[in-house]
């Protein structure tokens, strides 16, 4: 039987893991440069290094960050470079002038019964701001009103829409289940 190693160093009974040190003081030998030293055993500490980003002196953080400090590095994973200064907000960000035909992930006839409702909200509003066109009450959703000559269907739910916002009416709940109910679909319980 082959006899087990132990640590190298005095007092220590624990056993060998490399370079005749165990796993306890070899990690501090390979992160603090002795295997004596004392304190928990962190990851690399590199905060002597500075930042490497262009006009930067704070130091980097313990994780690295790509030699980036923290605030460089989060300007990098977000906007995907550094330098790139933060969010515009307002008419100034060329984002906020990409919404609808001209945004990149928009998916035009191809909108899921969701994504519809979504448009009716941005466009017209949201249908409680509304009053219901059947009661008067306050409006809770946007009803199709089934006039579309090419409605499209949901997969996931079957239900009937249409891709012109024009097509739907504010309608508080019992009366869209009324409508939705009068043209043949099944309602939801739920709501």
């Amino acid at each position: 039987m082959k006899a087990t190693r132990v640590c190298s160093i005095p007092g220590c009974d624990l056993v060998h893991e490399a370079q005749s040190y165990c796993r306890t003081h070899y990690s501090a030998l390979r992160r603090h440069g002795s295997p004596y030293a004392t304190g928990p055993v962190l990851g690399p500490t590199r905060t002597d290094r500075p930042c490497q980003a262009v006009g930067c002196d704070r130091p980097v953080g313990r994780s690295g960050a790509r030699g980036w400090c923290y605030k460089y590095y989060v300007r990098w994973k977000v906007q995907g470079d550094p330098q790139k200064l933060g969010y515009v907000r307002g008419e100034d960000n060329p984002a906020s002038q990409r919404i609808g035909k001209a945004h990149p992930l928009w998916v035009g006839d191809e909108a899921s019964y969701s994504l519809l409702h979504q448009r009716i909200a941005r466009e017209r509003g949201k249908a409680c701001e509304s009053p219901c066109v059947t009661c008067g009450s306050k409006a809770a959703d946007w009803a199709y009103d089934y006039t579309d000559p090419k409605p499209k269907t949901d997969e996931r739910t079957g239900l009937l829409y249409s891709l012109d916002v024009a097509r739907y009416r504010p309608m508080c709940k019992s009366c869209h289940k009324l409508h939705d109910l009068a043209h043949g679909e099944e309602v939801n319980s739920c709501g």
